[in-house]
């Protein structure tokens, strides 16, 4: 299937983690059409591709600034799925018009019960089949930080493991950056 020269480019880097079913599979899944939010950052169709790219290039680029040595492959596999729940989370808000809404276009579907993050984590190995290893895992899960519930709780057991705490450190900052500051409209 032809696609356009962004989603060549999402899909260049998915090759390097997965193998062609999965690339597949997460083209039938969404991946490029959900939206990365629904009314703040990308709210739009293609938002999640977009965002989860460009929390790719933003991770490889502190990775190497900081020089924190994490794998390339798990820098793709973090920073291109960490939101993948997004498949399931949005769907697009209908007016009683029958037109999609310009004010908030996507609204969350409210049957949706694993945090997020850890739904991406079970997309992954569950629906993909991929093997994630535990630092990809725990940063995906965890990359919400102090802004997720219960994050207190997991990090003592962080410092435990200092290769899962800077994987979720990258990914975190990536996002973080990303979602407030180059992807955001100050109005």
């Amino acid at each position: 299937m032809e696609c356009d020269p962004f989603e060549r480019k999402v899909e260049d880097l998915m090759e390097e983690v997965l193998d062609d079913r999965q690339v597949k599979q997460v083209r039938e899944s969404g991946y490029f059409r959900c939206p990365a939010s629904s009314q703040k950052h990308l709210a739009f169709e293609g938002g999640l591709a977009e965002h989860s790219y460009n929390v790719t290039q933003t991770m490889f680029k502190l990775n190497e600034a900081l020089n924190l040595g994490m794998e390339r492959n798990w820098i793709i596999l973090a920073g291109l799925f960490h939101d993948l729940d997004k498949i399931w989370y949005y769907e697009q808000n209908i007016l009683k018009s029958g037109k999609q809404s310009e004010v908030k276009p996507y609204k969350y579907n409210p049957s949706m019960v694993l945090p997020h993050g850890f739904g991406s984590v079970y997309i992954l190995t569950n629906d993909f089949l991929v093997n994630v290893p535990v630092p990809v895992a725990t940063a995906i899960s965890w990359h919400q930080g102090e802004f997720q519930k219960d994050f207190h709780m997991s990090v003592d057991s962080l410092k435990k493991h200092p290769i899962d705490m800077i994987m979720m450190f990258l990914l975190f900052m990536a996002d973080r950056y990303e979602t407030w500051v180059k992807e955001v409209s100050f109005e």
